[in-house]
């Protein structure tokens, strides 16, 4: 991942009060730079479930993000039910991309069915 000089900025926009609490906490700046990737990258997958993509208040709701955590919606604002109707997963990726990337994914999920099933195919062009 590449360092944002603007990161702070960002998530001061963004981010929750939580979350840039959480954020500001951690050092080195390779771990607070991975850390805003992750939560960016939870925040993006949630608000694209739901369908409202960034017309969703990013700061209504508060994501896991520390490097290597489990991801978590931990609480949306005058939704408590949401915790349990979304499931986020971290998206592992191959090592050459995980480098440079983060992914995660959101499931939408019932009471009967808490566990998701999750496979990741890669698929390489003929040559690469």
């Amino acid at each position: 991942m590449r360092y944002l000089a603007d990161a702070d900025q960002i998530a001061d926009n963004f981010f929750s009060l939580y979350e840039r609490k959480m954020l500001r906490s951690l050092l080195p700046e390779n771990v607070r730079t991975e850390a805003f990737f992750c939560c960016w990258t939870r925040k993006e997958a949630y608000v694209k479930a739901l369908g409202n993509g960034l017309s969703q208040p990013l700061d209504q709701f508060d994501v896991t993000l520390l490097p290597g955590e489990e991801a978590e919606l931990l609480a949306v604002q005058g939704k408590p039910e949401e915790m349990q109707r979304w499931r986020l997963h971290n998206v592992v990726l191959p090592p050459v991309y995980a480098r440079h990337y983060k992914a995660a994914l959101v499931v939408e999920s019932s009471a009967a069915n808490t566990d998701s099933l999750i496979e990741l195919w890669q698929w390489q062009a003929e040559g690469e």
